[in-house]
């Protein structure tokens, strides 16, 4: 479905945690706050947010999970509920808002005939360095981060981006 490739929330998951923060014996008002204020925070850092969540149908321990706070976050129609049992929050409904999802996909494509204009990658490269900092051996989260500091340090050293 065109949700996972945004998050792999999926309804009746229970968010139990946003970016360390605990969403347990909280109202349903507070946690939707305290949810747009992990996004906020983490927009700021260009990162995505950090959940833990229990999944529908999994009694065990909660997982680790993204949320997006880029363009993806625009296609996304989330309805909340409270836990029954005040664990956290409870996603009700999770829909793709279709006229958003295709415009991400346009300028995406857009994006990389850009980039394949400027430069020699193509779609398959492995890319292990950018500037000073190393893309090997990290989660998506850490190779983001590295990428968008070395990203910044050659804007700031007004540059170009060696990978």
């Amino acid at each position: 479905e065109k949700t996972a490739k945004l998050t792999h929330l999926q309804p009746g998951d229970l968010i139990t945690k946003a970016d360390d923060v605990e969403f347990e014996k909280k109202s349903l008002p507070e946690m939707i706050e305290m949810f747009q204020k992990a996004i906020s925070g983490a927009k700021a850092d260009g990162r995505d947010v950090d959940l833990m969540v229990l999944k529908q149908g999994i009694n065990e321990s909660p997982c680790q999970a993204e949320f997006p706070t880029d363009a993806r976050l625009e296609c996304l129609k989330v309805k909340y509920a409270e836990d029954e049992k005040g664990r956290g929050l409870l996603i009700k409904s999770i829909s793709i808002d279709k006229n958003a999802f295709n415009a991400l996909e346009a300028q995406t494509e857009k994006d990389a005939q850009q980039v394949a204009s400027l430069t020699t990658l193509q779609i398959g490269d492995t890319v292990s360095m950018a500037g000073d900092y190393s893309l090997n051996n990290s989660d998506n989260r850490e190779i983001g981060i590295n990428f968008r500091k070395a990203l910044g340090d050659a804007k700031v050293a007004d540059r170009d981006l060696k990978l």
